[in-house]
């Protein structure tokens, strides 16, 4: 984005933002996704020191963050304070490492299943268990299994099988 496209972009968050806030009583937060405008660690980073923290929080999607190429424990620690709530999301890094070398798109990345079951991927979720209980994480922790239909996918068995590797890592 140019600078004026980068500024009005940050307008209409800001705007959007105290209006959930101020007109309607909501938590606004900002969710970093891949493919998006607001991608990459210094995208949000810019982005959150631009919008008052009272008006705009932050959903971590630990997939996404983790398929930009940032550690998303280490971002909720650094910006705890701002975190609204969490997406549960894992990333296979052998399709990772392929989808970078060869440039590959991110929703083609998702067609060859960037986005595996939790626990099968790079996402430390005890590191982040223990992170959010020894911080007193009171906001909603939820799990987004992003899959493409055209593979061979069943949510229900993911469903049940993120649920237990949560509990096994203390969810």
């Amino acid at each position: 984005l140019s600078s004026d496209e980068w500024k009005a972009y940050v307008s209409r968050i800001r705007d959007v933002a105290r209006m959930g806030t101020d007109e309607f009583d909501l938590t606004v937060s900002i969710h970093s996704h891949a493919g998006g405008f607001i991608d990459f660690k210094d995208e949000l980073e810019r982005l959150l020191n631009e919008i008052d923290s009272s008006i705009l929080k932050l959903c971590v999607d630990t997939g996404h963050q983790t398929y930009a190429g940032f550690d998303p424990v280490a971002f909720i620690d650094h910006y705890y304070d701002r975190v609204a709530y969490v997406h549960c999301k894992d990333i296979d890094p052998l399709i990772k490492s392929n989808v970078i070398a060869n440039r590959i798109g991110f929703y083609d990345a998702c067609g060859q299943g960037i986005f595996c079951k939790l626990g099968q991927g790079e996402v430390r979720f005890d590191s982040l268990y223990k992170l959010l209980t020894e911080r007193g994480f009171k906001g909603w922790v939820t799990v987004e299994q992003d899959c493409d239909p055209t593979l061979d996918v069943s949510p229900l068995l993911d469903a049940r099988a993120n649920r237990d590797f949560l509990a096994q890592v203390g969810f």
